[in-house]
């Protein structure tokens, strides 16, 4: 169910990107703190799969811009997520 959820919620979303309806909640924000809680989000997956999680290189400086921190997580992990296939 969560899937068929998901996949209704990706295809929603397509459409308001399409018809130029999307929204960004857009704040001042480190990006390295967003790629952090992806990489928080999906360390119980590949412990389970035993596999070992990618480490993105994150530099010393600060990322900071105007990001939509949900959006870009979802992305993050999406990407982290594909991975293990």
């Amino acid at each position: 169910v969560s899937k068929i959820s998901g996949l209704v919620n990706d295809m929603l979303e397509l459409s308001r990107v399409s018809q130029n309806r999307m929204v960004l909640e857009k704040k001042l924000q480190d990006l390295r703190n967003i790629l952090r809680s992806a990489l928080d989000e999906v360390t119980p997956l590949y412990r389970e799969v035993g596999k070992p999680l990618p480490r993105a290189v994150l530099v010393n400086e600060r990322m900071v811009g105007h990001y939509d921190f949900n959006r870009l997580k979802n992305v993050f992990t999406n990407l982290l997520v594909n991975s293990l296939k």
